[in-house]
This record gives structure tokens, sequence and C-alpha cells, in this order.
């Protein structure tokens, strides 16, 4: 932007200069007409682009007026104009112009275009005129070279020719007036991945007669409106300027200096023309600063009320060669608030930056009512490479969620747009996707000390959090009280390259309340869709420990993208009647599957990949030798973010809840003998299949082992009777069994 902008100046002041110098060495009885098309070859000649002029008058002693002044664009651009005004005036005092002195006292240019594009290549639409102006300037060095003669012979051939050495008509040359109405340039760059436009619309600039600046304040104002891509900036400035050029002291005076909301006042002193003292104070409201924001973003946000007036001030010194500054920003009872519902109040604080880049401040707020604090300390924080700020954070109750809430969230997508980004769109890994541009910014190390921390329905309690954000990757290691035991977590995450890692240990902590905010967090592909753990919220209970580590290589929908493994350990402990026991129950008009399950153990591995997880070697039972309670269970299988799942359980029961579910099949299903289906400790197997998705869940009650009870039992009672009859019993007990 900066290029732009001086680029633009120094065109526009290269031609302009360019037509006065050749306006005023010509002759005063020049015909308008044939000066017109002398202007004309001369700029066509330098910049080797075609110009053109549709009128031209010229008075000796009021000035020169253009109109309708083009300067084409090269040939691959077409036919369009690369600078165009419809009007240039331009006023001289005619007095000092006999003297040798051009005095510009009025240079006005109506409707100015200029039009500045940056190629793939890196050159520019003006690179062929800087080539033309060097390439004239090279074969003049050279001729000059090539050229040997004598003094003698140079004072010869003036003496022959009458010559002599030619100097220029203008000695000197002043503006001290300018005025531009209704300006327009535009900038766009086609060099980087992303095309990037600036434009500036409508700009308005005068200054006064600055020959009496040294008597009176000269006036200076200036209004336009600034596009960045897709930001619309409101940009205007007034300001006094009082010069004494003969002293070389000046005073610049901003009354008013407003850029997207944000407005400055201030004075500045010249000194010598060498020394500059000044100050210069700022205010913005935030919800001023966010109309800018282009639509989409905008929209984004929409529900974001940010009521916080920021005040700026800063105090600079420039004084042989060196630059020197002390800033402050405060901020005082500040309020934001997320769907009409106040997030932040009493946001209040300063922070301080001087010339070494030192930072030093501290914050307050209410974040959902409750007191957070901030101390902030910097040093070198110009600078990636070894700048450094720390943060330290205190709060009784320390609000996630809510601030978190603040920031826009992703819309979720339609059926129809989820199945065609699953066409369309390329699997994102790191080989077909090498990586972004590293992150650049100080290293910031935050300190998180809060008596509770909250996020939805998570509630944890003292919490100690040390966090570091290094180029671009983030470290954390995280202690916390919660659940009646004790939580450690370590997490990375690398912004760069979209890897992370996270290992969670959690030591004697209350399974019920941990179960279901773990499930209350968990990511799911569809929020509205109940999952298997669903079914498992408010129904787990006992003493819990777990270890796991969980890692990815992008943040992409990480629901189906995260790896991980672990396991965990549940001790005296209950499991409340679940869904899946109570469908079981009404199939088989057996109660007991559809109540609570006491245990003294429940363990089990698992391992994530995929959207799927994978529970392995699942057991619960109560008894060091599975031998006591009422059930033991085994299990297997999977289930996925996408509801999907297939797990096998075998179930043994005890001799007495055997006895009592064998008595309910026998009543239920006049089936005799049901006896024969126990194990040799006595205890009756169950197993079955669960699989489908959560929604129409389907079951398998194939009984293998109860199988296998059946033939060791009743060849028992056979020994000499054949294995047919053996296996033809067995089979008649389970068909009547299941009616299978």
């Amino acid at each position: 932007m900066k290029r732009f902008v001086k680029f633009v100046s120094i065109s526009i002041a290269v031609v302009l200069i360019l037509i006065t110098v050749v306006l005023a060495c010509v002759p005063l009885w020049l015909p308008a007409d044939k000066l017109k098309g002398m202007l004309v070859g001369e700029i066509t000649k330098v910049t080797g682009r075609q110009a053109s002029i549709e009128n031209l008058k010229f008075n000796i002693f009021k000035g020169i007026e253009l109109k309708g002044f083009a300067l084409k664009e090269p040939a691959q651009y077409g036919k369009t104009d690369f600078i165009k005004d419809d009007d240039i005036i331009l006023k001289y005092n005619i007095f000092a112009l006999l003297a040798g002195d051009l005095v510009i006292s009025k240079f006005e240019l109506s409707s100015p275009y200029v039009e500045v594009i940056k190629e793939q290549n890196g050159r520019f639409n003006f690179s062929d005129i800087l080539d033309t102006i060097q390439q004239k300037k090279d074969t003049k060095t050279a001729g000059k070279n090539s050229i040997k003669t004598s003094v003698k012979d140079v004072k010869n051939q003036d003496q022959n020719t009458g010559g002599e050495k030619k100097e220029s008509f203008i000695k000197n040359i002043m503006v001290t007036g300018i005025t531009i109405k209704n300006g327009n340039f535009t900038y766009t760059d086609h060099s980087q991945p992303k095309v990037m436009s600036a434009k500036i619309e409508n700009l308005n600039f005068s200054v006064d007669d600055v020959v009496l600046s040294a008597l009176k304040p000269i006036g200076m104002s200036l209004d336009c409106i600034a596009y960045y891509n897709d930001y619309k900036i409101p940009v205007s400035m007034k300001a006094a300027i009082k010069a004494d050029i003969m002293k070389k002291e000046g005073d610049i005076n901003i009354d008013s200096f407003v850029i997207g909301g944000i407005n400055s006042t201030g004075t500045i002193k010249i000194s010598d023309f060498s020394s500059v003292k000044g100050s210069v104070d700022s205010s913005a409201n935030i919800n001023k600063i966010l109309e800018i924001l282009p639509p989409e973003t905008a929209k984004k946000i929409k529900d974001v009320n940010a009521d916080i007036l920021i005040k700026n001030r800063v105090d600079f010194t420039y004084s042989a060669g060196k630059f020197a500054f002390d800033n402050e920003t405060t901020v005082d009872k500040g309020t934001m608030s997320y769907k009409d519902k106040k997030m932040v109040e009493n946001f209040s604080g300063s922070i301080k930056v001087d010339s070494n880049y030192s930072m030093t401040g501290s914050l307050g707020m209410l974040l959902t009512g409750n007191e957070v604090k901030l101390k902030i300390n910097g040093s070198s924080i110009n600078r990636a490479d070894i700048g450094k700020i720390s943060v330290d954070v205190y709060s009784p109750k320390f609000a996630v969620e809510y601030m978190l809430a603040m920031f826009p969230q992703k819309s979720t997508p339609t059926a129809q747009v989820k199945a065609e980004a699953r066409v369309l769109a390329p699997v994102k890994n790191r080989k077909n996707n090498p990586g972004k541009k590293e992150v650049k910014s100080p290293g910031i190390f935050i300190t998180l000390k809060a008596d509770s921390v909250f996020y939805k329905d998570v509630t944890f309690g003292k919490t100690f959090s040390s966090i570091r954000f290094v180029k671009g990757r983030l470290d954390s290691e995280t202690a916390v009280n919660a659940y009646e035991g004790s939580m450690d977590l370590n997490l990375m995450a690398d912004v760069n390259t979209e890897a992370y890692s996270c290992e969670a240990t959690v030591s004697r902590a209350n399974i019920h309340k941990f179960v279901d905010d773990c499930i209350s967090v968990l990511p799911k592909k569809d929020p509205e869709k109940k999952t298997l753990f669903d079914d498992m919220k408010d129904k787990v209970y006992g003493s819990f420990e777990m270890t796991a580590n969980f890692h990815g290589d992008t943040f992409n929908d990480m629901a189906h993208t995260i790896k991980g493994k672990g396991g965990f350990k549940v001790t005296n402990g209950r499991l409340s009647a679940l869904k899946m026991g109570q469908d079981l129950a009404d199939k088989l008009g057996i109660d007991f599957l559809g109540k609570d399950i006491p245990f003294d153990h429940m363990i089990s591995d698992f391992d994530m990949a995929d959207g799927k997880i994978n529970v392995n070697k699942f057991r619960i039972y109560s008894g060091e030798n599975a031998d006591k309670g009422d059930l033991r269970a085994n299990a297997s299988g999977w289930t996925t973010v996408d509801r999907k799942l297939d797990f096998k359980v075998n179930m043994d029961f005890s001799p007495k809840t055997g006895r009592d579910i064998g008595n309910k099949l026998a009543q239920s299903l006049n089936i005799k003998d049901a006896g024969f289906a126990y194990n040799k400790d006595g205890w009756m197997p169950f197993d079955f299949r669960v699989y489908g998705d959560v929604a129409g869940k389907k079951y398998d009650y194939s009984q293998s082992r109860m199988l296998e009870n059946v033939k060791r039992n009743i060849g028992k009672k056979a020994l000499d009777e054949g294995s047919k009859y053996i296996q033809d019993k067995a089979k008649g007990f389970i068909n009547g069994l299941f009616g299978k």
C-alpha cells in the first residue's frame, strides 16, 4: 500500500512538473495549438506512451489549463488509460518566472485517475516507462564518453559556432497551493497467490497558500474512501500548517484525522527542518471499527456488540537520526455482549510500549460476572525472533465457553453440501498440502490461575496452566483439581503444519460427572443426533482412572481425522440401566437386563482413527477372580462419530440370577431343562451382538457358548446315547429358548 501511494505521488509529480517545465521554457509568443502539439510529443517521447490533450488554454499572465489529458497503457493492456485528468489548472507568478523562479500558486487536478498493476512476473504496468527513461539516459552517457575533444577544440567549436553552454531557464520550482478534486487511484497485485487490490475513490485534497504559512497557519484538508480487498475504509483529515522557511521551523496541528472509525488529533513541531517532536491522541469505539468489515465477515459476528472505547496517546521525537516514542493505550469500563447477553463488563486498564519495544500493562474485567485480572510484560515485541510477551491471568471462576462464543462460528453445512464436499474436496495431508507459511510473531507466554474453570456443562476446580505460543507452535501444561480427583493435560498444536497432540491423565476422579462432561464436549458429525455415548450419560458411577493420547495432522474435520489410544479403569461403581439393556429386557422378557448393574471393576482400552472408536478387552466384574456379584461381562467392538456401531458382548449371570432367568424363560417360553445351559462354575452365559446405527440398532442372539454348555451337560446325563441325539437335543433346546 505504501509503494502504491508513493508511486501515485511520484507519477503525478513527474508528469506535471514535466508539463510545467516545458511550458515555462517555450517562447511567450508560441500559439496554444502548437504548444499542445509540442507538449504531447515531448511526453510521448519521454514516456514511450501515447499521450493526448483535448484542449489547452494558455495565458501568459494567468497560467495554463489542460482539458482531457491522458496517457495510455502499453499495447498488452488494450486501449485503456494509465493516467488521465479531466482538468489540470496551473497558475504561476509571471514576475517570479521572469526572474527564473517558477512559483506555482495554484495546481489543481480535477478527476485525476491512475491505475497501477503489478503483474505475475513482478513487473508493473509503468516499468516500460522507467526502461525508456533509463535507456535514453544510458544512450546519452555513452555518447558523451565516445566524444573526446580537447578544451581548445571545445573553445574553437564555441567560437566557430557561437555556441554557449546551455543552462535551464528555470532556476527554482515552488508549488504553494495544491487541490485535487474527485481523485481515483487503483492498485492491483497479481504476483501473489491471492490477488490483492487497493483503491482510493473520491479523493478531495487541498492545501492553502504555503507562502503565507510563516505569517498565519494554512489549512489542509483531505477526504476519500479507501478500499483494501473487501474492506471499505472512510478517511478524512483537517490540519493547520505553519512554517517559517527562513528559520527552518514548522508546526502541524491535526484537528481531526479519521480512518476507519479511529479519530486522531495532535501536534507536530519541526526544528531546523531535521528534528521532529510531537504527540498524537487517538480514540476508537470497537463498534465503529467493525463497521468497515466486509459484509460476509460482518454477518458472522452480527450477534457481537462491543461498546469498548479505546484511547491511545503517543509522544515521539526524531533527532540526529534517532526515533524515540512512548505509547499508552487505555480502556475504561468497556462492555461486550453476544446475542444480547453481556459477556464482558467493566473492561478497564492500560498498556504501555516504549522506544525499546518493552511492554507493561494490566487489564481487568468481569467475564460473565466473574472477575478476571491480567498482568502483561513484554520485551522486543517488534521482533519475531527474540520478542517475548508474558501474560498472567487470574480468575476465581474462568468462563472459557463465553470467550469462545464471541468468536465467529462456522455454519453447519446442509446434507447436500456435505455430500458434494466429500466428492469434490481433495484429501488433505502433509504430502499434497506441504504446510502454510511460518507464523511470525513474538513468543507469547501465558500463566493461568483460576479457582475454577467452566466450559458448557463442564466445571473444573482449582486450575493452573502454563501456555506458550512461539513461532506458530502452542504448548501448554495444565493441572486441574476436578471430579474429586486430579487431571493433568499436555497439549501441543502447530499452526504452521496443523499438527497437534494431547496427553491426558486422570486420577481418582468421580466418573459420573466426568463421563457426562466428556460426552457433552465430544466432537460429533451431527450434534443434533444422539450416539451410543449419549446413552451412557448420567448412568456411570465409580472411581475413575485414565490415560489417553490423541494426535492429528489437520484442524479440518477433527471428528474424523483425530487419532489416539488409551485405557481406563473404574472401581466400586454402578452402571445404570442403559437403553441397550432395556431393549434386551423388552425383547427377551428378562427384567434383570434393564436394571442397574453394580460392579467392583470396569476396565478397557481403546483406540481411535478416522472417526472410529475401537473398544478392546472391555471387562466388568466383581471380586478379584470375577466370582462375586450377579453379572460379569466381556465386550469388544466399535462405534463411530457417524452413529454406527458393532459390539459383541459376552455376559455370564451368577447361579442365583441364572436360576431366576431360567425360571423366567421356562414360564414365558414354556422351556424345560434350562439348567443345561450353565457353565462349569454354575454361571449362565448369555451372548449378543448389537450393530447397525444408534437409531436402528439390530441384534444377533447367536449362543455358541450356551450351545457348547448344553452339549456338555446333556452329554453327562446320556453318555450311552449317541452324539447325534445330543446334538439334536441341544439344537432343540436352543430353538425352544430363542425361537430359532
